[in-house]
């Protein structure tokens, strides 16, 4: 089965996050989709056409001899807003914190690519140059950069120097 490279990448990735959702639980699911909501451009023009609206029924009540269900400086208002703040902070911390999962594993998976890739590609370093030794058309000559490549980085060597890297900028 030859398939393009790129289609079978992309129905992978789209398998992984199928099998991610289908896994969540429904309460976190519809969580999302109400953060999602939220997080529009037309979600803050209701909100402001809704506080709005409040404060100029209020003001009108007032205006026009009743009595107003929100007198100034709209304690109720101010009730709904804390609370409806309070519930879209947490909302939001609970998608963050799926997001944050997910981003932890596709940087683990790609970690983990990284250094398969990094040993394949060694590997096939190392066997072109014994390819290149062997053959006997091909001059025999030493290229050290090669030999280094064909050598497998080591992993802890290497966050090693990142974090020496690290502490040195700071």
């Amino acid at each position: 089965m030859n398939r393009d490279p790129v289609e079978q990448a992309l129905k992978t990735l789209d398998e992984m996050h199928q099998t991610h959702d289908r896994d969540a639980p429904g309460m976190q699911l519809g969580i999302e989709r109400v953060t999602r909501t939220l997080g529009r451009p037309w979600f803050a023009w209701v909100a402001g056409l809704f506080i709005v609206t409040w404060i100029a029924v209020n003001l009108w009540e007032m205006l026009s001899g009743r009595r107003p269900f929100d007198r100034p400086p709209f304690q109720g208002l101010k009730a709904i807003a804390s609370l409806t703040s309070l519930m879209m902070a947490i909302f939001i911390l609970i998608t963050q914190n799926r997001q944050n999962r997910i981003a932890h594993r596709r940087a683990e998976i790609t970690l983990q690519m990284a250094l398969v890739t990094e040993q394949k590609v060694a590997k096939t370093i190392e066997l072109l140059e014994e390819l290149r030794r062997d053959a006997p058309s091909l001059p025999h000559r030493r290229d050290k950069e090669a030999e280094a490549m064909a050598e497998a980085t080591d992993v802890r060597e290497a966050a090693a120097k990142v974090d020496d890297m690290g502490t040195t900028r700071a």
